[in-house]
């Protein structure tokens, strides 16, 4: 049956009786050996070079190929890329840990052992180095490339040492038919964006649903399988990556109807088998559905205005890069691997500008990738600006905003406001009334504006001249939201109001207020990094790591962690409460439901669980 659906001569029970079978040998990998397996192991990757400076685990090198080839063989719909990427991470990891490197030297060979994974598999080693920076590091600057580069030009020889030949796939040589069919490019880059945002959506729900029943790994990937192998009933070709079929689409060989079934298929098909944790990525699925939503897009348009526009071939070809840089945020990634799989460098402006299109979609539809989905899900957000992010998540605009305001009448006459904004060296002063509501805001180029114009310093006031659309914050905001706020607006500062009374004015938040609120909680970062540090050094570095969840009735709630006596040695190293990761400090108060983080030496983890899983009523008694 295996070498059957491998050949594509399989019966149709034969289909779903392998990918049944399939579902539950890697759903016991993944098990009972190696939890990293499931999926496509980047958003792992990125979750270890975030939290633990690239180490991961021996057992992802070991088991990673085996659920991958058992996922893609036995009729899976997904794509090896992914996962050997993440093999070639755990392959630089498992490297960097042998030789006692240091966390940014073991990040370096983690995104080189990505690189070589992806430039193997492909034999492109350009596309190689970008997707290891654009989408591992999430970092384009020089620090990694030397290394990176290396390691991908190393991993493109060996494959074309082992696998000699010619490009990927074969494409016509196709060209633009003519300027006015650019704006057609266009609108297929912005049509694959919100298919692409609902892949990655329903992808990590059908996830999150499966988890909710409590099943086990074995019956979930069984689940996901069966489901893939039903749909394979029908349309064998979305089994695997299904990359046959691309090459017949990019030559126009499939026509409108059927591009549309194996899209359509494909999409659910690979939902089921990696939302269900099956092991194997998205990489050549989003090539195979972006190909065939090109191509059937291109059937229209080509039926359409035939002396304008390209054969649906071209249209293919530009689909696959716009649906994959819409699922990775990876536009340089997704533009390069499509000239080195195909050689074809005549559609270039086509391709960047869907591709830079569909990327701008979907990042306004979701700011998350679908390797940062689930982690953000989590509170955990990567990227280049992801630890100023995650910090300012934590902070409040009440923990940064200046009290001490001076406020003005609105009856406050120009002369008065020139005097004024010269004593005290301010750009601007809200403006109150004899209540204490705030009316606008006047700024001293307002005043200088009304001094130009000639209007009488004596006669004008502040209520003539003063903005009354004001930008404000609430003090419970988030301190990130405020801080987007300003950039947005090209502001220099928020004026921060109740959220129940909008017109009562409690304080201003300014740039330098963010920047100063921001240096303490990474010096507090600092601090905790260097006691548990210590901790390590006290036990032996056999330190490890505990998240419990505060119940309403815990011992800890509504309690400071100042005020709370630990039985043991322990570091608190963070709070997540809802979405915002809280970096603690000793006047934080612990409320139900937050999830807290808590480093402890193993021989004391014991003795922290039984202190934390006790009551109130049972300490007080």
């Amino acid at each position: 049956g295996l070498a059957a659906l491998m050949r594509g001569e399989a019966e149709r029970g034969e289909i779903l009786l392998v990918a049944l079978a399939g579902g539950v040998v890697v759903g016991f990998i993944i098990q009972h050996f190696a939890p990293e397996a499931a999926g496509s192991g980047i958003p792992h990757a990125l979750r270890s070079l975030a939290l633990e400076g690239g180490r991961m685990p021996l057992r992802i090198v070991i088991w990673r190929p085996l659920a991958t080839a058992i996922t893609l063989g036995m009729g899976g719909s997904a794509g090896r890329e992914g996962p050997i990427a993440h093999y070639g991470a755990g392959l630089g990891s498992t490297l960097g840990q042998w030789l006692n490197m240091s966390d940014e030297r073991v990040k370096t060979l983690v995104a080189s052992g990505a690189a070589a994974g992806i430039s193997a598999s492909f034999n492109a080693p350009i596309a190689g180095v970008f997707f290891a920076l654009e989408v591992m590091l999430q970092d384009l600057s020089g620090y990694y490339f030397g290394m990176v580069v290396a390691a991908s030009v190393a991993g493109g020889a060996v494959s074309r040492i082992v696998f000699p030949g010619e490009h990927f796939f074969k494409v016509p040589p196709y060209s633009l038919a003519s300027p006015l069919e650019l704006p057609f490019y266009a609108l297929l880059g912005i049509m694959a964006a919100p298919i692409a945002v609902s892949f990655v959506y329903l992808t990590h729900h059908f996830r999150s649903f499966l988890r909710s029943k409590n099943l086990s790994p074995v019956a979930r990937t069984t689940i996901g399988m069966g489901l893939t192998g039903l749909i394979g009933l029908g349309l064998p070709a979305i089994s695997g990556a299904g990359f046959s079929h691309v090459n017949e689409d990019l030559k126009g060989l499939i026509p409108l109807q059927s591009a549309i079934r194996l899209g359509l298929g494909k999409f659910f098909a690979t939902i089921f088998t990696v939302g269900a944790g099956a092991s194997g990525g998205v990489f050549a699925p989003m090539l195979f559905i972006g190909s065939m939503f090109g191509s059937a897009f291109g059937n229209i348009v080509h039926d359409t205005f035939p002396a304008i526009t390209d054969p649906p071939g071209a249209y293919a070809l530009v689909g696959m890069a716009a649906m994959f840089a819409a699922v990775s945020h990876a536009p340089i990634t997704s533009v390069l691997i499509i000239f080195e799989l195909t050689g074809d460098y005549y559609l270039m402006l086509p391709l960047m500008l869907a591709t830079v299109l569909s990327t701008f979609v979907s990042e306004t539809l979701n700011r998350d990738s679908f390797y940062t989905y689930s982690l953000a899900r989590e509170g955990l957000h990567v990227g280049g600006q992801a630890q100023v992010e995650d910090i300012l998540r934590g902070l409040q605009v009440a923990e940064a905003m200046f009290t001490n305001i001076t406020m003005i009448s609105p009856s406050t006459t120009l002369r008065d406001l020139s005097r004024l904004f010269a004593k005290a060296h301010k750009r601007a002063f809200p403006v109150v009334d004899d209540k204490g509501c705030l009316l606008g805001l006047v700024a001293i180029s307002d005043v200088a504006r009304a001094i130009a114009q000639g209007k009488d310093e004596n006669a004008t006031t502040a209520q003539d001249v003063m903005v009354r659309s004001v930008v404000v914050t609430y003090p419970d905001e988030p301190l990130w939201i405020a801080k987007r706020r300003l950039r947005a607006k090209d502001l220099g500062r928020l004026l921060v109001v109740d959220r129940k009374q909008h017109r009562k004015l409690l304080g201003i938040v300014r740039e330098e207020d963010i920047g100063q609120a921001y240096s303490q909680a990474l010096l507090r970062m600092v601090q905790l990094e260097h006691r548990v540090e210590l901790l390590k050094l006290g036990h032996l570095e056999h330190i490890a790591s505990l998240e419990f969840q505060c119940p309403s009735n815990s011992i800890l709630h509504g309690k400071k962690l100042e005020a709370i006596s630990w039985p043991v040695e322990c570091v608190v190293t963070h709070i997540r409460r809802g979405s915002r990761m809280i970096i603690p400090r000793g006047q934080h108060q612990i409320e139900a439901g937050d999830f807290l983080t808590i480093m402890v030496a193993e021989e004391d983890m014991q003795s922290l669980k039984a202190f934390l899983n006790s009551r109130e009523r049972d300490a007080e008694t």
